[in-house]
């Protein structure tokens, strides 16, 4: 009695590897903030200041979820060390509100 041959799965690209091991719970930080982003984005075609100033606050909002949540709550979110994290988003998030506020009202 021959049994029937073994079904074996390919092997993994590296995005399907790690599209497993990524929990719904950690794309809701990214989630939040992109959705903030995008708001901002759209928003940058009719009032630059207003849309700028809103892919400043999704980028604060990113940094303060860094900042206050551990490694596992972050998420998505948490890509280097800790500290890098929310030094990058600190000064991308200064750099958006200066760039907001000094581009003059039309």
């Amino acid at each position: 009695m021959s049994s029937a041959p073994q079904r074996t799965e390919p092997p993994l690209t590296p995005v399907a590897a790690f599209a497993r091991q990524v929990t719904r719970r950690q794309w809701i930080p990214l989630a939040v903030v992109l959705v903030i982003a995008a708001v901002g984005l759209l928003l940058v075609w009719s009032n630059f200041r207003i849309g700028a100033l809103t892919l400043a606050a999704s980028v604060t909002t990113a940094l303060l979820i860094r900042l206050l949540r551990n490694e596992a709550d972050a998420g998505l979110l948490a890509v280097r060390a800790k500290y890098i994290d929310i030094a990058v988003l600190a000064v991308l998030a200064v750099g958006l509100i200066v760039l907001g506020l000094w581009v003059p009202l039309i």
